[in-house]
């Protein structure tokens, strides 16, 4: 199944790429020392984010988030997850908080085999500017806010700061490190 996917995702990170310029944060992103394995870990669960990831790894150097991950005995679909999953298109309340079964999956094995290890980094992804530097309403109506957005919200926008977005890489943590329960 993956392998099917992944023209498809091509298509459309090449699409999007061509609407949306990133800064990336760090402006040197050596200082963070990244070495692989690395697992990224998105916020929420959004296609465009992690297409926009993926770009930028590619453009960096870095591994994608797309492509499976090795991590000692366990096979991941992929290198990146997200902490809170997005509620079903039918389900009309955000219920409890779902945490990411692959996270759950990488901290369970973790604690059975201390002897791998891989690095954790956080990445963010801002859309757009502070709503006081931008001007005009219809930047200011589609602002990007920390609340969970529709499919057709997001659309919009992307398409009103998609030429205005921050990428920001966090001190990766080793997973062993973080799930050392002393």
């Amino acid at each position: 199944m993956q392998k099917l996917l992944n023209p498809f995702l091509t298509l459309q990170r090449k699409l999007l790429s061509a609407w949306v310029k990133t800064t990336v944060l760090p402006g040197d992103i050596d200082t963070l020392g990244l070495s692989p394995p690395l697992f990224y870990i998105l916020e929420t669960r959004s296609l465009s984010n992690l297409l926009v990831l993926e770009q930028q790894c590619i453009e960096l150097g870095l591994p994608r988030p797309t492509q499976a991950l090795q991590y000692g005995s366990l096979q991941l679909p992929r290198a990146a997850s997200t902490l809170r999953q997005r509620p079903s298109l039918w389900q009309r309340k955000p219920g409890p908080l779902n945490y990411s079964q692959t996270l759950r999956d990488l901290f369970e094995y973790a604690r059975q085999h201390p002897q791998d290890d891989l690095q954790l980094v956080p990445v963010t992804l801002f859309w757009g500017r502070q709503p006081d530097k931008d001007h005009g309403w219809f930047r200011l109506l589609f602002t990007d806010s920390w609340n969970k957005v529709g499919r057709l919200r997001k659309f919009f926008i992307i398409l009103a700061h998609g030429r205005d977005t921050w990428l920001q890489f966090s001190q990766p943590v080793s997973l062993q490190a973080f799930s050392d329960p002393d």
